[in-house]
């Protein structure tokens, strides 16, 4: 039996109904053409939700190795050497968050929230570019390149937490949720 309790009203969907104005209980989106369902495809939508997933988890990695080699390297003051341990378990909170492991988004609730996942995400971001201001004036270009990768990393992580964001206030959460249920259940046979 599909349940779709757990989704928000407008979301649900009586499946065992037929559609509405329709006597036979068919409807053009279902009319089958040379035996394949003409249903809506929902590949496309995932795939952008997918890329949004990998990008992220993808700009949290480098930033966590270019603060990582940074840290190892500088000869910074404490204040830079702590923050960028805090930039490296933060971005650790990060890929494990995209990863959804269930035990950290249970942990950190924020999280499950797209708008409060984007915000923080965009926190990450700032702190980083706010400790490489100080410790390039101390540095002075030493690790351009390193520098460069993780002023980057941070920018795209930063506009990876705005798309968060903007997804949290149109409630695209729950879009996803309900792709990867219809995909799910197309794909399960019936009974």
């Amino acid at each position: 039996m599909r349940t779709t309790q757990h989704l928000p009203e407008w979301a649900q969907d009586n499946f065992d109904a037929p559609p509405e104005g329709d006597d036979e209980g068919h409807s053009e989106a279902s009319v089958e053409s040379d035996g394949l369902s003409e249903r809506p495809s929902y590949g496309l939508g995932l795939k952008l939700f997918q890329s949004v997933e990998v990008a992220t988890i993808v700009s949290a990695a480098v930033l966590a190795f270019a603060n990582a080699f940074l840290l190892v390297t500088s000869t910074s003051a404490a204040r830079s050497l702590i923050l960028r341990l805090y930039v490296i378990s933060l971005c650790m909170v990060v890929g494990t968050s995209e990863l959804n492991i269930s035990s950290v988004i249970q942990e950190l609730a924020v999280l499950e929230n797209w708008f409060c996942r984007g915000l923080s995400y965009g926190f990450v971001a700032m702190l980083t570019l706010s400790i490489d201001e100080d410790d390039i004036r101390t540095r002075g270009g030493q690790f351009e390149l390193v520098e460069v990768t993780e002023f980057y990393s941070a920018i795209f992580l930063f506009a990876c937490g705005l798309i968060y964001c903007g997804m949290g206030m149109t409630c695209r959460k729950q879009v996803k949720e309900l792709m990867l249920l219809e995909q799910k259940l197309s794909t399960e046979p019936s009974p």
